[in-house]
C-alpha cells in the first residue's frame, strides 16, 4: 500500500490566489492526490503571473478616476492622454494594449478603443509590424494647439460678452473663489479642476452646442499642458489674476478689451508650458544619461 505524503500549510502568500489556493489545500489535507498536480499548477501560475508585473513594457502608476458622465473609453484615453503629456509615458514608448487593460483592470476592448483615438489625435502612432507608439511632441506641436485654442476662445469670449447672463458671471466668480482656495492650500489639482470650470462655463455661455464642442475638442490636447505649468505657482497666481480680468471685462460688456485678455492669458500658458517642457525634458535627458 503506497503512502500518501502529509503536507501542512499555514497561510497562502499575498501575491497568490487566495481563494484558489485555499480550496486545494483543504482537498490535500483530505489526501487528495489529484490536488497535488493542480496546486502546483496554480503556484506556477501565479508566480508566472507576479514575474510578469516587473516585466511591463509601462507601468501606469495612476488609477482611472471615472466620472458617471463618461464611456470607459474616454476616462482610459483621459488617463493615458494625461501620462503621456506629463511625460510619465515617454515619448517613444510602446503600448501593449492587453498589458495596460490588466493593469487597469478592465477589458481590452475599450483600451483599444482608447487607443484609436490617441491615435487620431497624433500623441501616439501606429509603426507597421511593431506596434502602437508614444508621438514625440515638438515645440511647434504645442505652439500649434495653442493657437488653434487661442482663435476659438478670442471669438467665443466675444460672443459670451453679448449673452452672458448675471447667474453665468456668478457661476464663473464663484469657480475663481474656489480656485484660489486651492491656490492658497497648495492644491494645484483643485485650481486645475476650478480653472477647467471657469473655462467650461465660458463654452456654454456661449449659446452656441456645435462652437462649444470644437473648443472641447482642443481642450482634450491642452488640459494637461494646464497641470503641467500651473507647477509653477508664479503662473498660477498670475492665470487666477487674469481669469478675475476677463470676467471685469466681461462685466463691462467690453467686448475688445475681454479679446486681448483672453488672447495675453493664452499667450502667457503657451510660453509657461513651453518653459516646463523643456525642463521636463532634460531632467528626462539627464536621467537616462546617469
Amino acid at each position: 500500500m503506497t503512502r500518501r505524503p502529509t503536507i501542512s500549510f499555514v497561510s497562502a502568500p499575498e501575491s497568490f490566489n487566495r481563494p484558489s489556493f485555499n480550496i486545494c489545500a483543504d482537498m490535500l489535507r483530505k489526501n487528495c492526490k489529484w490536488c497535488y498536480y493542480l496546486l502546483e499548477s496554480i503556484l506556477r501560475f501565479q508566480i508566472c503571473q507576479k514575474g510578469r508585473e516587473t516585466a511591463l513594457t509601462i507601468k501606469l502608476e495612476a488609477g482611472l478616476d471615472l466620472s458617471p458622465f463618461n464611456p470607459l473609453r474616454i476616462e482610459i484615453a483621459n488617463l493615458l492622454r494625461r501620462l503621456i503629456l506629463n511625460g510619465q509615458i515617454p515619448p517613444g514608448e510602446r503600448l501593449i494594449e492587453t498589458e495596460i487593460a490588466e493593469q487597469l483592470g478592465v477589458s481590452r476592448m475599450p483600451v483599444r478603443e482608447a487607443l484609436r483615438i490617441l491615435e487620431s489625435e497624433g500623441l501616439i502612432r501606429q509603426i507597421p509590424h511593431k506596434g502602437l507608439f508614444v508621438t514625440q511632441l515638438s515645440e511647434d506641436d504645442i505652439r500649434e494647439f495653442y493657437t488653434i485654442r487661442q482663435a476659438l476662445e478670442v471669438c467665443a469670449i466675444k460672443i459670451v460678452t453679448d449673452r452672458i447672463t448675471r447667474a453665468e458671471i456668478d457661476a464663473l466668480r464663484g469657480y475663481c473663489e474656489k480656485a484660489r482656495e486651492a491656490f492658497c492650500k497648495n492644491d494645484i489639482d483643485g485650481v486645475c479642476f476650478w480653472t477647467a470650470k471657469f473655462n467650461e462655463e465660458i463654452y456654454v455661455s456661449c449659446g452656441m452646442p456645435r462652437f462649444e464642442e470644437e473648443i472641447k475638442n482642443t481642450q482634450n490636447y491642452l488640459r494637461t499642458f494646464r497641470f503641467l505649468s500651473f507647477r509653477t505657482k508664479e503662473r498660477a497666481e498670475q492665470a487666477l489674476s487674469e481669469h478675475e480680468e476677463i470676467i471685469r471685462l466681461v462685466e463691462a460688456k467690453d467686448h475688445e478689451g475681454a479679446a486681448r485678455a483672453t488672447e495675453k492669458h493664452l499667450k502667457r500658458a503657451m510660453e509657461s508650458y513651453i518653459e516646463a517642457w523643456k525642463e521636463r525634458g532634460e531632467k528626462n535627458n539627464s536621467g537616462r544619461a546617469s
